[in-house]
């Protein structure tokens, strides 16, 4: 069954809990058409939850980083769009972009990260027992942070991708995020 069919049909449930939802962040992540190609081949804005704090749309090859508010569902969409050129249209002429999305409470920021390369792919495990991390020790969490961080950055470097790490400080991390 098509996932429209599905909203339309109200057998998709959007639940958020009970008690203190307000303190909770939405975050909603679909890859459907957005872009209506026919009359049931894409998901409607309006199907959504106006619960929602932030829509992140895929399949759509369009670049529309910037979230957007939509004023009826009282939700912000952000579309990343393809990472790489997929079709012969002007859309895939655009710059393409990531984004690191910063959370606080009820609050985001997107911070648009231009990408520079075709994404390479690498995978390591990360073990903290055989690290030098000890877990009683009281800035444990800092020293976690800065292990990944480093973990991360030696995976970039490896990738060959000029290290955006520079946008990303979790040595300093600010006080406010948004």
């Amino acid at each position: 069954m098509c996932v429209n069919r599905l909203f339309s049909h109200k057998s998709v449930k959007m639940l958020r809990p009970r008690e203190h939802y307000d303190d909770w962040f939405s975050l909603f992540m679909l890859h459907q058409n957005r872009a209506r190609h026919g009359q049931t081949n894409y998901i409607p804005e309006q199907f959504l939850a106006d619960f929602l704090d932030l829509v992140v749309w895929g399949h759509e090859h369009d670049c529309l980083i910037e979230p957007s508010w939509n004023g009826v569902q009282n939700f912000y969409i952000t579309q990343p769009g393809s990472t790489v050129a997929t079709s012969l249209s002007d859309s895939e002429t655009k710059p393409k972009h990531c984004a690191l999305l910063l959370i606080n409470r009820r609050n985001f920021k997107l911070r648009k990260l231009p990408l520079e390369t075709v994404r390479p792919f690498y995978l390591e495990d990360v073990v903290l027992s055989e690290s030098h991390i000890n877990p009683g020790d009281p800035d444990v969490v800092r020293k976690v942070e800065t292990f990944c961080a480093e973990k991360v950055s030696s995976l970039l470097d490896k990738a060959g991708i000029v290290v955006f790490m520079k946008c990303i400080c979790f040595e300093s991390r600010p006080a406010n995020l948004v």
